[in-house]
């Protein structure tokens, strides 16, 4: 959930959210018949790919603090701080996870966006 205001050119914004997948969980994904070849391997290949995730048993909570300036029509820049909790050892939704990755902890992520229009 996330809730801002707008203030002149300026919004800011706090965002609250929760992510749990059980290990029961399933689904059946992509009908890859109905589909003719390549995109077939494609719809297998993300049903495995969502099977994995599944199976994984996600846990994570977070919270969201930014503020958005519209400096120029079409332009905005965004700065944003995002407080990550994996919960009993989940690798959250990280997913390109490197040989030293220890699942489970925190996270405090920064980061700073320029939006346009062209």
């Amino acid at each position: 959930m996330t809730l801002g205001y707008r203030v002149a050119e300026w919004t800011p914004y706090i965002g609250v959210a929760r992510a749990k997948v059980t290990s029961n969980t399933s689904e059946p994904g992509l009908n890859a018949a109905l589909y003719p070849s390549p995109f077939a391997e494609g719809a297998q290949l993300l049903n495995g790919m969502l099977d994995e995730l599944l199976s994984s048993g996600i846990q994570q909570e977070s919270l969201t603090v930014g503020a958005r300036w519209d400096f120029r029509p079409g332009m905005a820049f965004t700065a944003q701080y995002d407080y990550i909790d994996m919960r009993s050892g989940s690798s959250g939704g990280l997913i390109n996870q490197q040989p030293e990755f220890t699942p489970g902890g925190r996270i405090n992520l920064f980061s700073l966006a320029l939006d346009f229009v062209f």
